[in-house]
């Protein structure tokens, strides 16, 4: 019999197991190779602006005399002008009524977007409006309407910042949460899978680049592929659960073992290994397969316990 601490740890998939953050509106930033890899982009923005006080694109001469920076386009001008704008109706960003967000998003932020006369600039906003109301929607249960969100969100991605973002990779994975809580298995596989391609796609760039460099620029690049990978491991986990749900129980011990993988390449907290220690023993129990079983106590013999309970565990 599995204890209540070990039951609750089947649920780890449903949340981002391997990464520091749940809500794909705050997910953890990555750095960005050097420019020999083009296709590794830097990581959005959070879905807030930045200052209330607007980007500045003039210098002042020798003589004090104002010269407008030749990198000014009116494409940035718009840019500038709608985080800006939207500075000021957000003020401080503090809340955390999701209802005022979405009405702030809804009422503020899209329309101004709609009408933004530069493709990237209008994607980038609605990007960032519909992945914000998607994120509340999902903490509120409301996983319909969250899913739709999440799909405008991917398709404004597309556009801004690109599908080789870690952005777009985020959606996909957040996708894939709210569809698994939907009980839409294939859906959620399907997300996932789309997921753990383009994280691995922005390793294999890293890892271009890995042997030209050293030092702290070694350094940085090293840990970017860790963060990778922890969401590698947060997307296998997901797939995993659907493959466990949809009754295929082998290919459930696969994915969960190509999680684990993951989650000890990324370093992951020994509280998230754990969890999925559990899951695979779990599996493995259901399977009667000895030797899964084995590997799986032998793991968790040797990962870190954490700090003792407070309460007994039931």
């Amino acid at each position: 019999m599995f204890t209540r601490r070990q039951r609750l740890a089947l649920t780890f998939f449903l949340i981002a197991l391997c990464t520091a953050s749940v809500a794909p509106a705050f997910a953890q930033s990555s750095i960005t190779p050097p420019a020999s890899t083009p296709t590794a982009a830097a990581p959005a923005a959070k879905p807030e602006p930045i200052s209330k006080k607007p980007p500045s694109n003039k210098l002042t001469d020798a003589n004090g005399r104002v010269v407008i920076l030749s990198s000014s386009t009116p494409e940035s001008k718009e840019d500038d002008a709608i985080n800006h704008q939207m500075a000021y109706s957000f003020g401080v960003v503090t809340e955390t009524n999701c209802q005022t967000i979405t009405d702030k998003y809804t009422n503020d932020l899209i329309p101004v977007a709609q009408h933004a006369k530069f493709p990237k600039n209008q994607a980038k906003y609605l990007e960032i409006a519909h992945e914000a109301i998607g994120a509340c929607q999902a903490t509120q249960g409301r996983y319909i309407e969250a899913e739709q969100n999440l799909h405008q969100a991917l398709t404004e991605a597309e556009i801004w910042p690109g599908k080789d973002d870690s952005k777009y990779a985020d959606l996909w994975i957040a996708l894939s949460t709210v569809q698994l809580k939907e009980e839409h298995w294939k859906d959620a596989e399907a997300s996932a899978t789309q997921a753990v391609t383009i994280r691995q796609g922005r390793i294999d760039d890293y890892n271009k680049v890995l042997p030209k460099v050293t030092g702290e620029t070694a350094d940085n690049i090293r840990k970017a592929i860790q963060g990778e990978q922890r969401w590698r491991c947060t997307a296998f986990s997901n797939l995993a659960y659907a493959s466990f749900r949809e009754g295929n129980l082998e290919q459930a011990a696969k994915l969960t073992e190509q999680a684990y993988q993951e989650g000890v390449a990324a370093k992951a907290r020994p509280q998230n290994l754990q969890d999925i220690e559990y899951f695979g023993a779990h599996l493995a129990d259901l399977t009667n397969n000895s030797a899964e079983a084995a590997k799986w106590a032998a793991r968790a013999d040797t990962t870190p316990q954490p700090p003792a309970s407070s309460t007994p565990d039931k």
